[in-house]
């Protein structure tokens, strides 16, 4: 045979697999791809394309929406991405030569892998604050939600990519996502509800057949079934604690019945970050679903070009028959070659390189819930850090109830400080018991010590003040290193000569406690006084004295 035969197969230009690129007047022809993508995962696929120039300015190509689009028995599918690489890789084809380019594609959402930030979101639910970050991207998203979202009081992303942040908060929601994609365009969809998705038009029932080589169906089909079964914990608790309802019980439990030996293991999470029964409740049920979607999936290798992640279909005909029910796409991998575009030297050659439309599917049960997995861990500070009190304009103290205040953070750039800055933060004391004990209110202005209870950048708790260049001590140092004491300011208004004032002075020879009113001083004793004197005693009354002395 000579080194230039045609395949008719190959050169037919009735290709199943196009490419198109926006704003760009370069023909490409697809020749391969390979990937993966799934629910609750971020799509990445490498797309291997000919092209007769070598000139082509990868540069101007980053950025751009890539489509391509795949002949099916219905409806043609479409998958769409933004090009995070481009490169020239090479080249094939004697006679007929050709380019080869390779573009990484990603979806839009990838784009927020790059952007770090450190944000307050408070008195919103998840889907609002995600809408808040995802927003400025421009791109298409939605929500396809059945449950209702209590706001959070107080929610930060801390030192976290918005893709980390947004991951985290609908992995702790049980709140998938997946995309939906069209010519030209890719849409973020986020769904708590599995029975929500849809089969794809035409492929509602897909065949299974067993590879025999002998008998190649005609239509789209389903092989390569594998089953899997897991052991899991029966039984989830968690709990939490919340200051305001402090003698509350707030655990919450899930057991499911399973048939193993080992159901009452248990998972016991704290904290579950709730803070009331109702939202435990959920919380602890959406746990115990995430535990046990994964402990019975299957995968299967498909023909069938329209089946995508996220879609539903029935398998039918599968000698395995309790496997013949409906099923959801939890992801995908792909294996797509075109035919060669180029001659080929031998009939070995068009086989090897010729058209392949491999889809590995993983599926699950369309009955079973499906709850993301928790893989996104929550940041934790590194230890304590500063602020300053901040409140409305005009005051000078702002607290509430329980003596706590508001602050502003260094690294808060959006934040307009005052009394909006933050949540409401407790303040640590000397003393605090029941109607009793010790209270000082930090002021506004004041520079504070924050630190996180479990580490939780949503759990801040003041526990300590410090004095800076702007908010100095009451006494100059280090000359009067000796004294200590309390030194107040009257509000509003009030200035260093308007204080009351405890000072004690330690220097030997000078020794002194030092008691000063700024307006008033009510002494109180229930029952004896005993006042002693070692040397003299001297007092000035500038105006009236009274003294009543009372007897039985």
């Amino acid at each position: 045979m000579s080194a230039n035969i045609n395949i008719s197969n190959i050169i037919n230009p009735d290709r199943l697999i196009r490419v198109s690129i926006a704003a760009d007047n370069a023909q490409f022809l697809f020749d391969a791809m390979q990937g993966a993508d799934g629910l609750s995962t971020l799509s990445d696929y490498t797309v291997r394309l000919l092209h007769r120039s070598m000139q082509v300015d990868v540069r101007a190509l980053l950025g751009k929406s890539l489509t391509l689009t795949i002949e099916t028995a219905a409806a043609p599918r479409h998958i769409n991405g933004v090009i995070a690489s481009f490169a020239l890789v090479g080249q094939e084809g004697e006679a007929d030569r050709y380019f080869v380019y390779e573009a990484r594609v990603v979806p839009w959402f990838w784009l927020a892998t790059h952007k770090k930030e450190f944000r307050i979101y408070q008195n919103q639910s998840v889907p609002e604050t995600i809408k808040q970050v995802l927003a400025p991207y421009g791109y298409a998203f939605e929500f396809d939600l059945v449950e209702s979202y209590t706001p959070r009081v107080y929610c930060v992303q801390y030192d976290e990519t918005d893709f980390q942040f947004v991951s985290r908060l609908l992995e702790a929601e049980g709140i998938h996502y997946y995309f939906r994609h069209e010519q030209g365009k890719h849409t973020l969809v986020m769904s708590d509800e599995i029975q929500s998705h849809k089969p794809v038009d035409g492929y509602e029932h897909v065949p299974y057949f067993t590879e025999d080589k002998l008998t190649l169906p005609q239509q789209d089909y389903m092989t390569h079934v594998a089953v899997f079964q897991d052991l899991r914990p029966g039984q989830y608790t968690t709990n939490d604690y919340n200051f305001t309802t402090p003698r509350a019980d707030l655990a919450a439990r899930q057991q499911i019945k399973l048939d193993h030996s080992h159901n009452e293991a248990e998972v016991y999470e704290w904290p579950g970050n709730y803070g009331d029964d109702p939202l435990g409740e959920r919380y602890a049920r959406q746990r115990m679903q995430e535990q046990h979607h994964v402990r019975d999936t299957r995968t299967l290798r498909s023909t069938a070009r329209g089946v995508a992640t996220a879609s539903l279909f029935n398998l039918v005909r599968c000698p395995r028959t309790e496997e013949n029910r409906e099923y959801v796409v939890l992801g995908t991998r792909y294996d797509l070659k075109e035919n060669n575009y180029h001659s080929v030297s031998s009939p070995e050659e068009a086989a090897q390189n010729g058209r392949r439309c491999v889809f590995d599917l993983t599926v699950q049960c369309a009955t079973l819930p499906f709850r993301p997995p928790r893989i996104t861990r929550k940041p934790r500070t590194l230890g304590p850090q500063t602020a300053v009190v901040v409140g409305p304009e005009g005051k000078e103290i702002w607290t509430n109830e329980y003596g706590q205040v508001k602050v502003h953070f260094h690294w808060d750039r959006y934040d307009k400080k005052d009394e909006n800055s933050s949540c409401w933060i407790r303040v640590s004391s000397s003393w605090a018991s029941g109607n009793f004990g010790a209270i000082q209110v930090p002021r506004i202005g004041d520079e504070v010590i924050v630190d996180f209870l479990n580490g939780d950048p949503d759990a801040p708790i003041i526990t300590g003040r410090v004095y800076n260049a702007a908010m100095m001590p009451p006494w100059k140092l280090p000359e009067n290193e000796t004294q200590m004491g309390i030194y107040s300011r009257s509000t509003p208004d009030g200035n260093y000569q308007t204080a009351n004032a405890i000072r004690f002075e330690d220097k030997a020879g000078q020794e002194q406690l030092w008691i000063h009113a700024e307006r008033n001083q009510d002494i109180e004793v229930e029952r004896d006084e005993t006042h002693w004197v070692g040397r003299d005693r001297k007092k000035n009354v500038d105006r009236h004295e009274h003294s009543f002395i009372g007897g039985i």
